[in-house]
């Protein structure tokens, strides 16, 4: 079973005809549950059609060119209708109308918290220097707004 479905994979992966036929008839020839839908040849040859069972064939012509004549023209309904052009106005404008949406919706979300803020020049925290180890080191200063609270990040330079 799983072999049938590998086989239905690379059947449906490469469009080429001459791969397709080799890979179906390599695998059927091979595999027992496809030989086992196969048809016997006794229940094909009796649905062939045999010489013997044609007795009156004086309407077969006129039968067959009724069969083979071209169907008429059907107009197709819908958006299938439209024009290419049109095609491409409609998918524009709905493309457009998308991002516009989806900017409107998006309009009130804001990032996840409040940005970094360095403490301006009139509030009382003063950072002059920071060593971390011995070395100097490179400072992150972080308040959130409406808070007192700073937070202080050092890092060694590389």
């Amino acid at each position: 079973m799983a072999s049938c479905r590998r086989i239905d994979f690379l059947y449906r992966a490469v469009p080429l005809q001459p791969w397709r036929g080799w890979l179906l008839r390599r695998h059927i020839e091979r595999c027992p549950a496809c030989q086992a839908h196969l048809a016997s040849r006794e229940e094909v040859r009796r649905l062939m059609a045999r010489p013997e069972g044609f007795q009156d064939v004086s309407g077969l012509w006129a039968r067959l060119e009724q069969e083979l004549a071209p169907a008429p023209e059907r107009q197709p309904a819908g958006l299938a209708a439209a024009r290419p052009g049109w095609q491409f106005a409609l998918g524009l404008a709905a493309f457009c109308a998308a991002v516009v949406l989806s900017f409107w919706l998006l309009r009130e979300v804001r990032s996840a918290g409040p940005g970094p803020r360095v403490p301006g020049a009139g509030e009382s925290f003063t950072l002059d220097y920071i060593r971390v180890g011995g070395e100097p080191a490179q400072a992150f200063i972080y308040q959130p707004s409406d808070s007192k609270m700073v937070f202080v990040w050092a890092e060694k330079t590389m």
